[in-house]
Order: C-alpha cells, then structure tokens, then sequence
C-alpha cells in the first residue's frame, strides 16, 4: 500500500507532457518492433504531447471559475472541464493535434502546379492510349473490337481531366484571395486562448473583461503546459481580444459531435 501511495504521489507530480509520453511508452512497450525502443527514443524532440489535466491541476483552473461566478447553481464542471481539455487539444500546440488547417496562397500555388503536372499526365497517356488502340471497327462484317473492353477507360480518365481542371481553376483562384498566415509569433497559443475565452463566456456565463478572475483562468489552464505563464501575458492577450485582434476559434470536431 505504501509502494501505490509513493508511485501515486510521483505520478501527480509529473507534467501533462510528461505523463502523455509516460502513456505512450507504457502502450508501446507492449507492441515493441525490434527496431524501436520507446524508452530510449527522443519524443520531445517532435514537440509537446497531450494529455488532460490532473484533478490537482483542474481545481487551479475551477477556482477562478466559482470566483468570478458569485452565483448559485454554478455552471457544469464536468462540461466546463471537457472544453477546457478540447481548447488545448483543438490549438494545434500539441504534436499529434492538429489544430484550425490554415492555407497559405503559396500552397493554393503548389496545389494547382502539382495538379497541373497529373492533368498533363493523364492527358498524354489518352493521347497515347487512343492511339494505340486506333478507331473502333466500323465494318459490320467484321465487328469484333480487340480494346471493346479497354476503350471506357478514355471517357473516364477525360472525365477525371475535366475534375482537375476545375480542381486547379478552384486553386488558383484561392491562391489569389487567401489570406496569409496569422503573424502572431506563436498563433497556436493564440488559439489555445481564444478557446479558453469561448469557454469562459458561452459556457461559464462570464464577461470578458480585463479581470484578475479571467487572467487567472488562463494562466491556470495554460500553466501545466506551458510553464511560465504570467499575468502581464495573460492581461496582453485579453486586450488584444477585446479589440478584435484575435480570430475565434471555428467549432472543434468534439463539439460538432457532440463527443460528451
């Protein structure tokens, strides 16, 4: 009993980082390849990992909550915690989530050049192909056709020629309206707090204000993730979002879903 009680209280100690690789190796070790030992393998170097707050870390980020509510009954904790994980999960901050795709016009530019390099492909190989097989007999004596059951395959690769071509008129027409990149110096925290923020508002009912209650609730939620988090930025952030500098977040997949 004193053995689980020691392990226990190390197990609480780690980091979300640290206990998403500790879960890792632990579920690796029982499929191990002979070229690969988790134990030994560098998984940081591919960046952070997820994993949901502890309970000892979730009552840090729910403190600010009953704070800042003053009311009575308080919002779900169970859902409010449930979003909190998925503003992480949904930020693109860690290596196996991804977050909002954003397209740059210089991947619209590479899509339409790659597509462009199939079409022409696939073109020459019709070109080639028809003539390989040469017009359908027309002769009613001598009707047999070698190809008969080859020839649809023209119609259908012509047919997947008209769906590239629009395919790159689609690209290059983004390409030339897409917006550029965010240049925040790291946007996926940026998300990360945008999350936080919905959450915040729709779900916990609270204002967005400059308050010591919210910039506690995003340092908290943050924190255990991200060591070295501050009120000053947290207070930067919120001003940022009250002027309208910060794009929210679209719905995540677990919400669309409803994943509950």
């Amino acid at each position: 009993m004193t053995i689980a009680s020691s392990k226990s209280r190390a197990n609480q100690k780690l980091t979300p980082q640290q206990r998403a690789i500790e879960k890792k190796r632990a579920l690796l070790r029982e499929f191990r390849a002979s070229d690969f030992d988790p134990d030994t393998y560098d998984w940081q170097k591919h960046g952070e990992y997820f994993d949901n707050l502890s309970d000892d870390e979730w009552a840090g980020v729910w403190k600010h909550v009953r704070f800042a509510s003053h009311r009575e009954p308080l919002p779900d904790e169970a859902r409010v915690r449930e979003l909190v994980d998925d503003a992480a999960i949904s930020s693109g901050w860690f290596a196996e989530w991804g977050g909002e795709l954003h397209f740059s016009r210089a991947d619209y530019h590479g899509f339409a050049i790659e597509n462009r390099r199939f079409l022409k492909k696939i073109q020459q190989f019709c070109h080639d192909m028809a003539d390989f097989f040469g017009a359908p007999p027309c002769d009613h004596k001598e009707p047999y056709d070698p190809w008969a059951r080859y020839r649809p395959v023209i119609p259908a690769l012509d047919h997947l020629s008209a769906v590239l071509e629009r395919k790159i008129t689609e690209d290059e027409h983004n390409a030339s309206s897409a917006d550029d990149p965010p240049n925040a110096a790291k946007p996926e925290l940026d998300a990360w707090r945008a999350g936080l923020m919905l959450v915040w508002q729709n779900e916990c009912r609270l204002p967005i204000e400059n308050s010591k209650s919210l910039r506690g609730f995003l340092i908290a939620a943050l924190r255990p993730y991200v060591p070295g988090q501050t009120d000053r930025m947290a207070k930067h952030f919120i001003t940022k979002w009250l002027a309208g500098k910060v794009t929210a977040p679209p719905m995540s997949l677990r919400q669309l879903f409803g994943d509950k």
